[in-house]
């Protein structure tokens, strides 16, 4: 079942105790998009950095980067919300 951010913060407005954490991708992280999970109740994000390494990322093909990564990773912690990183050793 999917649920809908509109529909989260239906439910933090009934009860402020609500949280909830989630996993996405650092390219779709912005400052809009970190303010809706705060206002739903999302008080930690995963982000599947993989490496810290452009040349590797580009191989991969994770459609990413060391600078989106870092943006994500800011933007989040500019929003108030805690981040765990994915990375992935010896690729």
């Amino acid at each position: 079942m999917l649920i809908s951010l509109n529909e989260l913060k239906k439910i933090r407005q009934t009860n402020s105790e609500f949280g909830f954490r989630c996993v996405t991708r650092a390219d779709i992280i912005n400052s809009e998009f970190a303010s809706e999970l705060k206002e739903a109740g999302c008080y930690e994000v995963g982000i599947g950095l993989e490496v810290n390494d452009n040349e590797v990322l580009a191989k991969m093909k994770k459609g990413s980067s060391n600078k989106k990564n870092s943006k994500a990773t800011a933007i989040l912690g500019d929003a108030g919300i805690t981040f765990k990183l994915f990375l992935i050793e010896g690729f």
